[in-house]
């Protein structure tokens, strides 16, 4: 998710909270208590990102989401979001230079987000063999800047079967981009899809 992304989270977000009054009983409390949480966990997860890779892209609308929150929650969200809100500053002002990485378990929701892509790639392999399963391990080598300079599956990319849907998802990998880093160098990450026909 790069910066044009991320802009439009945060606006899309405070535009959605900011039309809660308005709404008035058309929305019931648990349509607003849902998304605030919809927006904590988003900013939770940003600020996670920028916590370790300190990607100054993911600064400003990590900041925004929670000004958002604790303008439009409760008095239990706004302590939070300003809670989260000093210490994000705390963060870009106290971290040391190139000490920012990319944390596997930070990456993980992200990776997550692209699933789409490799349940469609899966759904072209059911195409022609209706009863395919099986696991997929997608294998990636994500640069300082984020962007992905190496991908291989398991099984290795190939015409037929899993092997098809494997070159399927590593040609979609390459296209895509994780959260800089500071820290000078090539992260390798690895994620594993369990894939079986739905019943």
């Amino acid at each position: 998710m790069r910066v044009g992304a991320l802009a439009q989270a945060a606006s899309g977000l405070a535009a959605s909270m900011a039309a809660l009054p308005a709404c008035g009983e058309r929305c019931t409390a648990e349509d607003k208590a849902e998304l605030v949480a919809g927006a904590v966990g988003i900013s939770n997860m940003f600020y996670n990102v920028f916590a370790t890779s300190l990607d100054e892209a993911y600064y400003a609308p990590t900041k925004a989401i929670y000004l958002t929150i604790a303008q439009h929650g409760d008095a239990a969200r706004k302590a939070e979001a300003e809670k989260f809100t000093a210490q994000l500053d705390q963060f870009k002002t106290n971290s040391k230079p190139k000490t920012g990485k990319h944390d596997a378990a930070v990456v993980a929701p992200l990776l997550a987000m692209r699933e789409q892509v490799v349940v469609a790639c899966y759904e072209q392999g059911l195409a022609g063999t209706p009863t395919l399963a099986g696991q997929v391990k997608l294998a990636l080598e994500v640069a300082a800047d984020g962007r992905i300079t190496g991908a291989s599956t398991t099984p290795a990319a190939g015409a037929q079967g899993l092997a098809a849907v494997g070159g399927c998802v590593e040609a979609a990998a390459r296209t895509w981009t994780l959260p800089a880093r500071t820290m000078p160098g090539v992260t390798r990450l690895s994620i594993a899809y369990d894939l079986s026909p739905k019943q």
